[in-house]
């Protein structure tokens, strides 16, 4: 490979990073815990409101349900970026060299097609039912709920895209199984 090529192949890995170190630090440090606390003073208005005051307000069991949802996914996510979704690491750790580089993309390639189902599945689901259902206490458009489904997975995406991206860069099989991804 020429200097050249070698040269834009990693201004274009640094590009990827920057995005997905942007990405990261968004949802680690500000949406994710955003939607914990509200998730967690949310439940504790429904606990005060409803066995301390006897008025139970039917909108906050919806709300927790839907925070929830919105922060599990977030949380997928990011543990996507960090390498904690689920994987064979034994078999991995038990072979070296190319084999392992293989076993790793292939992961990362079911990772790709699952969330691409996911993320087209999602996009057809929030299209087809989300703008004309009504959540059921709280009369906004499931829209809103529902396109989280479609963006986490295409986040989902992006994140194994630059995993794989960083197994086929890097030559030393211990630098790519150790990356941060």
């Amino acid at each position: 490979m020429t200097k050249k090529a070698t040269m834009g192949a990693s201004s274009t890995r640094s590009a990827i990073t920057y995005l997905c170190d942007g990405i990261e630090a968004v949802l680690d440090r500000f949406l994710v815990p955003l939607l914990m606390a509200s998730l967690a003073f949310i439940v504790f208005f429904q606990v005060i409101n409803r066995f301390i005051l006897h008025i139970p307000a039917a909108w906050t069991e919806e709300m927790g349900r839907y925070l929830f949802v919105w922060a599990s996914l977030l949380g997928a996510v990011s543990g996507v970026r960090k390498g904690a979704h689920l994987n064979v690491e034994i078999v991995q750790n038990a072979v070296k060299g190319s084999f392992r580089r293989i076993l790793m993309l292939a992961s990362d390639i079911f990772c790709l097609i699952f969330f691409g189902v996911l993320g087209y599945q999602g996009l057809y689901w929030v299209k087809t039912s989300g703008i004309n259902v009504l959540a059921d206490s709280m009369d906004i458009p499931m829209l809103y709920i529902q396109v989280i489904v479609p963006v986490s997975a295409i986040l989902m995406l992006i994140f194994t895209a630059e995993h794989i991206h960083r197994v086929i860069v890097k030559h030393n099989d211990k630098e790519a199984g150790d990356c941060k991804c």
